[in-house]
C-alpha cells in the first residue's frame, strides 16, 4: 500500500522557517521552549527511531503489492515465484521504514523549529497560506500535557479549526527520546487521478509510536483507511473500467495495517496484521469464488532478523479469519500450506458432492438420482482407481470372500446399467467365482469386478463424510497420471502445501524455504518449487531464532480498531 504524505514536503519548511508567523492574542503560559525545541532535541529524535532490517525490505519497486496476495487463482503463489506470497511482509517492513523516515524528518524538523523555540505554551500561531501548497497547515500550537509525554504539538488545517489533523507528542531524556504522531486526512488518491478516476476520496488515519529510551528501540505503525467511496465506485463501474484503472483502485489493499518493530542491539523483531475486506468484493466483481473461504481477510506475520554481511531472517505467516480472538495455534492452523490443502479439498468437494446428494441435479444423471450416483462412482474410479477408492480396502490388500449383503447392495446399486449388471450373473457364487478367476489383464479384469461390488461402499463413504478428505485428495494428486496437466497440478500442490511455518530468508538469495518443525523437514526452494531436502545448512543459524515471545496482533482487534487524533 502507498501512503500519500499530504502537505508534508512544504510543512517541514513552513514549521521550521516561519519565524514571522502571527500569534493569536489569548491567555498563555510562558515556558522555556527554547531548551527543548533546538538542534540537540532534534538529534535525540533522530537517534531514537529504529531503522528496519534490510533483509526484510522489498528490494524492487516491482515487488507484488500486498493487495494481490490472496488472488483467487490457486496457482498464484506458483506463478508469481512462490515467494510472492511473502511479499506482504517485505512491503510492510518497507512501509514501516518509510514511516520511520517520515517521523524522523517531521518530528526532528519540528523540534528544531525556531518558531516553536520562541512559542508560548498554549498559544495558537497562525501560518500564512501558501498558494503552492493549499494542504499545508494553517495553525500550530504547543502544549504541555498533564500525563503521558512532556510536549505536544498540534497542527490544524484551518485557522478556525478546533480539532487538529496532526498531533505530535514527545519526551526527551539526556540522550534519547520517545513520542507518538497521530495524523488524519482525506484526499483523492494520486494513483486514481493518474488513471483518470476523479472525485473519489480516501480517508486515512495514521499513528506512529517510537521509543528510543528503552533497552530495545521500538517503532509501532498503525494505518486505518476509509475505502467506502472507493468500493462504491468500483461496484458501480467495474464492467467499464480498464485494467489499468482496476489496478489503480486496488480493491485488495488493506483497510487497516498494524506493525510493530524493535531492535535490541543484535536482533530485529517485527510483527504485523492487516485487514483486507476488499478481497471478497474483488472476487465477486471478477466472477470468482472465494477460494480461501469466508472471512479469510487477514494477513498476519512475525519475523526475526539479524543483520550482517549476509543478513538473515526467520518468519511466520498466517491468513487467519477476521474474527479470530485466540492466536495460540494461528501459525499452524492458518499457515498458507494448511489453508491451501483445505481450500483445494473444499473446491473439489463442491464439484463431486452433487453426484451423491438426494437431488438429481447433474446434467449427466438422465434425470434420476440413481444414475447420478452411478456416474459419481465412475468418477471416483477414474480419479482414485481401485487401489485408493475412498472408504474401500485396496484391492491388493483384500482377502476373503464377499458377503451376500455386499452382493445384493451392489446389484441394486447398478440397476439399469446393463454393462455393470452383467458382472453379477445369477447369484453370489457366480460372482465370486468370476472375481477369483479374473486377473489384471483378463476381460473383464479383477479390478472391474472389485469396483462393481465396492461401488456402494465408496459412494456411501463419500456421502457420509460430506466429500473426500484432504488426505484422500493428496493421495489422488500424488498418484495421478504423469501427463503434463497432472504433473503441473502435482508440482503446484506439493509446493504450496509446503508453505508451512517458519520460512527463511537471506538478503543475498531471498526466499530459502520452509521448515515443518513437527518432523524437522526442510522444504528447500529451488527457484521454481519447494521440495523436501536433507540439506539444512542454509538455515542452520536461523533455526535457533526464538520468536515464541512475540505476541501477534489479535485479528478481531485489528478489524474493530479506530484511530483518533487527539
Amino acid at each position: 500500500m502507498k501512503l500519500f504524505l499530504k502537505g508534508l514536503v512544504l510543512l517541514f519548511l513552513v514549521v521550521a522557517l516561519s519565524v514571522g508567523c502571527k500569534k493569536k492574542e489569548e491567555t498563555v503560559t510562558t515556558t522555556d521552549t527554547a531548551s527543548t525545541f533546538n538542534d540537540q532535541g532534534s538529534t535525540k529524535i533522530n537517534n531514537s527511531v529504529v531503522s528496519l532490517p534490510k533483509s526484510l525490505q522489498a528490494t524492487t519497486a516491482a515487488a507484488a503489492r500486498v493487495g494481490k496476495l490472496l488472488a483467487s487463482d490457486p496457482q498464484y503463489a506458483q506463478s508469481s515465484g512462490m515467494e510472492g506470497i511473502y511479499s506482504g511482509i517485505t512491503n510492510y517492513v518497507s512501509l514501516a521504514e518509510a514511516m520511520k523516515d517520515l517521523v524522523k524528518l517531521l518530528v526532528s524538523n519540528i523540534v528544531k523549529s525556531p518558531l516553536l523555540a520562541s512559542a508560548n505554551v498554549g498559544q495558537e500561531i497562525l501560518i500564512p497560506d501558501d498558494p503552492a501548497d493549499p494542504n499545508a497547515p494553517k495553525k500550530v500550537k504547543v502544549e504541555k500535557p498533564a500525563t503521558g509525554y512532556d510536549w505536544k504539538v498540534n497542527l490544524y488545517d484551518s485557522a478556525a479549526a478546533v480539532t487538529p489533523y496532526l498531533v505530535i507528542q514527545f519526551s526527551l531524556t539526556t540522550d534519547s527520546a520517545k513520542g507518538i504522531m497521530r495524523w488524519k486526512f482525506s484526499e483523492e488518491d494520486s494513483r486514481l487521478t493518474a488513471a483518470g478516476i476523479t472525485g473519489v476520496s480516501v480517508g486515512r488515519s495514521v499513528e506512529v509510536v517510537f521509543d528510543g529510551t528503552a533497552t530495545s528501540k521500538g517503532l509501532e505503525v498503525k494505518v486505518v483507511q476509509d475505502l467506502a467511496a472507493l468500493r462504491t465506485y468500483a461496484e458501480a463501474n467495474w464492467s467499464t473500467l480498464t485494467a489499468a484503472q482496476k489496478t489503480a483502485i486496488d480493491l485488495g489493499q488493506p483497510d487497516k495495517v498494524f506493525l510493530n518493530a524493535s531492535f535490541d542491539g543484535t536482533y530485529f523483531t517485527i510483527y504485523g496484521t492487516s485487514y483486507h475486506p476488499g478481497w471478497s468484493l474483488q472476487d465477486k466483481l471478477n466472477g470468482n469464488s472465494n477460494f480461501w473461504g469466508t472471512g479469510r481477510t487477514m494477513y498476519s506475520f512475525k519475523a526475526m532478523s539479524k543483520e550482517g554481511t549476509t543478513s538473515i531472517a526467520k518468519l511466520y505467516l498466517a491468513l487467519p479469519t477476521e474474527d479470530l480472538t485466540d492466536t495460540t495455534n494461528m501459525w499452524t492452523n492458518d499457515s498458507v500450506g494448511k489453508l491451501f490443502g483445505q481450500a483445494m479439498t473444499n473446491q473439489f468437494n463442491k464439484y463431486i458432492n452433487p453426484f451423491f446428494d438426494a437431488t438429481a441435479n447433474n446434467a449427466s444423471s438422465a434425470g434420476t438420482i440413481e444414475v447420478e450416483k452411478q456416474n459419481g462412482a465412475f468418477m471416483l474410479k477414474y480419479m482414485f482407481g481401485t487401489e485408493m477408492l475412498p472408504g474401500v480396502t485396496a484391492l491388493t490388500k483384500f482377502t476373503g470372500s464377499f458377503t451376500q449383503a455386499q452382493y445384493d447392495a451392489a446389484k441394486t446399486f447398478w440397476t439399469g446399467n446393463t454393462g455393470m449388471s452383467s458382472f453379477f450373473g445369477t447369484d453370489l457364487a457366480t460372482f465370486q467365482s468370476g472375481f477369483t478367476a479374473a486377473t489384471s489383464t483378463s476381460s473383464p479384469s479383477k479390478e472391474s469386478y472389485y469396483f462393481a461390488i465396492m461401488s456402494p461402499v465408496t459412494v456411501a463413504s463419500v456421502t457420509t463424510a460430506g466429500g473426500i478428505t484432504e488426505a484422500q485428495l493428496r493421495d489422488f494428486i500424488n498418484n495421478s497420471n504423469t501427463d503434463t496437466n497432472a504433473a503441473s497440478l502435482k508440482a503446484t500442490y506439493a509446493s504450496v502445501t509446503s508453505l508451512v511455518n517458519p520460512a527463511f530468508y537471506n538478503q543475498t538469495s531471498g526466499f530459502l524455504g520452509t521448515l515443518d518443525t513437527s518432523t524437522d523437514t526442510f522444504y528447500k526452494w529451488s527457484g521454481t518449487s519447494l521440495a523436501a531436502s536433507t540439506d539444512q545448512s542454509s538455515i542452520t543459524d536461523m533455526k535457533a531464532f526464538d520468536l515464541s515471545k512475540i505476541n501477534p496482533y489479535v485479528p478481531a482487534d485489528v478489524k474493530a480498531a479506530i484511530l483518533l487524533v487527539e
